[in-house]
């Protein structure tokens, strides 16, 4: 329900605010509550990372996921780029057999394929209607998935706390370096829902 209503919101902002824009509020106005929360419960020590350069590739992963999404929600209906979000759980079997060395069984594979199939289906790529910003969310979709599996994976040598930290400031300060050149100051109203 509070992704929904973050969609939504970054449709309706999107008309307004570049994505870079919107990413960097929404990343650095986390920071505020994480610090208190890792002030009082372990201090830094919680964000040290024992895998920096996974860290690294999971931030990339859900910068690119972030991204995506917001620059999408503006220009299509929501229900089209969150059905062809459905072919998630598709790149996240691929990706946990292939990261994360899980077994998946020929029935897994089968099921997965035929929700990939679902998706072809909805996409409609062989038609005129096709709409390359399909193919944004399916590579948002992909990032997103890659972000997941990443997560699990980071997360056998680091605390959660500092998953979270480190992507929020690395996308706070890329979501900086993208949204200077599109910078639009934001009106009082704008600033509340930013």
């Amino acid at each position: 329900m509070l992704l929904s209503t973050l969609d939504a919101m970054v449709k309706w902002l999107g008309e307004s605010y570049g994505p870079f824009q919107m990413l960097l509020f929404r990343s650095t106005l986390a920071l505020v509550p994480l610090y208190l929360f890792y002030r009082n419960s372990g201090g830094l020590r919680l964000v040290r990372s024992r895998r920096p350069l996974l860290q690294m590739a999971r931030i990339a992963a859900g910068f690119g996921s972030s991204l995506g999404f917001y620059y999408v929600f503006p220009r299509m209906p929501l229900v089209d780029a969150y059905a062809i979000s459905y072919a998630a759980p598709f790149f996240m079997v691929g990706l946990a057999a292939l990261i994360l060395e899980e077994a998946v069984g020929w029935r897994r594979w089968t099921a997965v394929a035929v929700g990939f199939l679902g998706v072809l289906i909805m996409l409609e790529p062989w038609t005129i209607s096709f709409h390359w910003l399909s193919l944004v969310v399916l590579g948002a979709t992909l990032c997103y998935s890659l972000s997941t599996v990443l997560t699990r994976l980071v997360s056998r040598y680091d605390h959660d706390a500092a998953t979270i930290f480190w992507f929020c400031l690395f996308a706070s300060a890329g979501s900086l370096v993208g949204g200077v050149p599109d910078w639009k100051w934001p009106s009082p109203a704008g600033w509340a829902w930013l």
